[in-house]
């Protein structure tokens, strides 16, 4: 006797499964029952176990009853299993090394991703790449990836930004301030002059506040050498200084 399935059962990659004939009546001994897997030689076994990824398709599984004595063979039973995969999303981690990030993608089936943020098109495959190795990153990032096992595959899953102007929290060199002046008659500093020194990549500075990294902060300027700044009587000076360094950024502030 062979149990039949009329639906696919789904297992997970680490887990084997067994085909197992048993005898249909009481006289039989198990030892006389021969299996065959997917047109395979019978052997004189009551059960077959699949491992790995060779379990996973549609098995044809034939049993039948060698006979005793004057009494001849039974018939050949044959049923026919579908066995599916069970198919987690894959999962990405990043490490930080020497100014970029690399992103490891593991899954124990194949992973097909996009880094532009698009659903990955598992028919055409025309915006996903199969990994195969770590990848390295200099810029944002956006991952959309999916497991895929044959014509079956995960759920699709969205890996936050990989934003190297988050992941890298100081990736530039600041510059060294220096600030020097003269104090006039009535005891105010008249005039100062203000050095960087030590820096790495471009330096942009404000001196009201404001941020010297926004683009569009049209009181920002670029650092080029040693200036002088005149303050107005005992105003308070914000000198805010930024570096931008091949898309990294640091910032710090300077009050006087």
């Amino acid at each position: 006797y062979v149990y039949s399935l009329d639906e696919p059962i789904s297992v997970p990659l680490d887990k084997n499964i067994s085909f197992q004939a048993k005898p249909s009546k009481r006289n039989v001994n198990v030892n006389q029952i021969w299996t065959s897997i997917d047109g395979a030689p019978f052997v004189n076994t009551s059960t077959v176990t699949l491992t790995g990824t060779g379990k996973y398709g549609e098995h044809v599984f034939r049993a039948y009853v060698k006979g005793l004595n004057a009494i001849g063979d039974s018939l050949v039973v044959e049923r026919v299993f579908t066995i599916n995969p069970v198919l987690p999303p894959p999962v990405f981690t990043f490490d930080i090394v020497g100014g970029s990030a690399t992103i490891t993608g593991t899954s124990d089936f194949d992973i097909l991703y996009s880094t532009d943020g698009s659903i990955p098109d598992l028919i055409n495959r025309t915006n996903v790449a199969m990994y195969t190795k770590p990848l390295k990153i200099t810029k944002k990032t956006i991952i959309k990836a999916v497991a895929v096992f044959e014509d079956q595959s995960s759920d699709i899953v969205k890996f936050p930004a990989f934003d190297p102007d988050t992941l890298f929290t100081t990736p530039t060199v600041l510059p060294i301030v220096t600030l020097s002046g003269s104090n006039s008659s009535d005891g105010y500093t008249s005039e100062v002059l203000i050095t960087f020194e030590s820096y790495s990549g471009v330096a942009y500075y404000t001196l009201d506040g404001t941020d010297p990294l926004d683009d569009k902060n049209l009181s920002r300027r670029v650092y080029v050498e040693p200036f002088n700044v005149l303050p107005i009587g005992n105003t308070k000076m914000y000198l805010n200084v930024g570096v931008i360094e091949e898309g990294k950024r640091s910032a710090s502030t300077y009050n006087a």
